[in-house]
């Protein structure tokens, strides 16, 4: 049976793969790469391509995709607002999350684990972070 904190750890590595690249970006780094595509883009955004250089595309397509992932920040975000402000729960299987179940934010955690930050392991006094050796203090019920 999934335990509460295990289902919250699966939702939020499941972000960690739920669609990872901005499609703008993509486009903007294949743009006249050679490959087939499987989609046609405007002439206008053919037309502006055209006008930079491969480093200055690569730029842009840096900055489409920070956008892109700021965006899963900005829902992290505002999803722990009304988790600690007005009682949100969220829940899989039925089974409801501990809100905030390691000391974090839903949003620390995503960018903790993005990162390549391990989860916390049980121990007798809270949880440890392995990667780092910090202690949780408080012990969430799993």
């Amino acid at each position: 049976m999934n335990t509460p904190i295990e289902l919250y750890k699966a939702v939020i590595d499941d972000l960690l793969t739920w669609p990872r690249t901005s499609v703008m970006a993509r486009h903007v780094r294949g743009w006249r790469d050679g490959t087939p595509k499987p989609y046609e883009l405007s002439p206008e955004f053919n037309d502006i391509m055209a006008k930079f250089t491969s480093e200055q595309r690569h730029l842009i397509a840096t900055m489409l995709q920070e956008s892109h992932e700021s965006g899963m920040f900005a829902v992290l975000a505002y999803l722990t607002d009304e988790i600690n402000l007005r009682g949100l729960r969220l829940s899989r299987e039925g089974i409801v999350f501990p809100a905030e179940p390691f000391g974090s934010t839903l949003y620390e955690d995503w960018i903790w684990r993005r990162e390549g930050g391990s989860w916390p392991i049980q121990t007798e006094d809270g949880y440890i972070y392995p990667d780092d050796g910090s202690i949780v203090d408080d012990n969430p019920s799993s």
